[in-house]
């Protein structure tokens, strides 16, 4: 095989190679779309569950202060 046979060999080898990338590429792009999907949806699940912890939290603060009072009244009642 002659110099310009190695060179038709290099650009099928090129093209092929290319072909390949892009078909990499395409892969990464969907996956990358896919990670972000499911990025948004951690986001969406942390910001339910900070909404809920608040609710709860107000609760628990109300009792714990309710029984603080509680406890101030007792030790004053005692003294």
């Amino acid at each position: 095989m002659g110099f310009f046979g190695e060179i038709k060999d290099s650009f099928v080898e090129l093209k092929d190679n290319v072909a390949e990338v892009q078909d990499k590429l395409a892969i990464v792009q969907d996956e990358a779309e896919k990670a972000q999907k499911v990025g948004q949806q951690i986001q969406r699940k942390v910001e339910e569950f900070q909404f809920s912890a608040e609710g709860n939290l107000a609760v628990i603060n109300k009792i714990t202060e309710k029984y603080a009072k509680a406890d101030d009244k007792s030790a004053s009642e005692a003294d």
